[in-house]
């Protein structure tokens, strides 16, 4: 019923005179908005832009880790067996995730966890991190793992966190939101790709058919056979008459 959704939007905006312009950012390449706001629009005589803003890398899932990894590029391939087996040969080395189910965990310690490997990973991510975001990051574990959709997983070494990541589990897919490491000690380990390995492999056994690792062309998403789909930026503008 997407367009029938739609369309009552639309005809809700047509009654309110307190707007000119309507724009949506972030629609994915796949969205109904894309399909049926341009239709929508015209028949009100309404003008709509659809312009492509950035890459969103997505890996669908097979039905196999080991049909996952086959599916790589030879060089990629031979990287993410050779980090695995490091991996696998490395004592105390171990993941675990927090999600909807768990009430186990205290999420706000994890939450501070994640931020603080989040700032490690990268200095534009330290600076990113005001009060406000880090209120924000707080408060979206916690909604999240309210309504069943948190997956916060930690790879740590004898109990060192060493990498991160913030997903949601959502209609039979992944949705990775941000990710940390830990930059110093452990740079051989591969924390960040190891952990986004078992992270894939563990979607897949649950049946996932995508793990969407959202917005930028970063080079690890291509290394773990990721291909890109865009996100656009919709616009719809009313009629200067109205």
């Amino acid at each position: 019923r997407e367009r029938e959704v739609l369309a009552a939007m639309l005809a809700a905006l047509a009654k309110d005179g307190a707007w000119d312009v309507l724009d949506l950012y972030n629609v994915p390449e796949a969205s109904c908005s894309r399909v049926w706001l341009p239709e929508l629009a015209a028949e009100r005589g309404w003008t709509l832009t659809d312009d492509r803003q950035v890459t969103c890398p997505i890996i669908r899932l097979p039905a196999s880790f080991d049909e996952y990894v086959q599916s790589l590029d030879k060089k990629d391939r031979h990287e993410l067996r050779r980090k695995l087996r490091r991996a696998e040969g490395t004592d105390g080395l171990t993941w675990y995730a927090i999600t909807g189910d768990d009430h186990t965990h205290d999420l706000d310690e994890a939450a501070e966890a994640f931020i603080d490997l989040m700032m490690k990973s990268r200095s534009d991510k330290s600076a990113f991190m005001t009060d406000a975001m880090r209120r924000f990051f707080h408060q979206i574990i916690h909604a999240a793992h309210a309504a069943g959709f948190l997956h916060l997983a930690f790879l740590e070494v004898h109990g060192v966190k060493a990498a991160a990541y913030l997903n949601f589990d959502y209609n039979g897919k992944r949705l990775v939101f941000n990710s940390g490491l830990e930059t110093q000690g452990f740079q051989s380990l591969s924390a960040g790709i190891v952990l986004a390995a078992r992270l894939i492999e563990e979607s897949i056994k649950l049946g996932y058919t995508e793990f969407d690792l959202l917005r930028g062309d970063e080079e690890y998403k291509y290394r773990l056979g990721a291909k890109d789909t865009w996100i656009y930026h919709v616009a719809v503008k009313r009629t200067s008459d109205e």
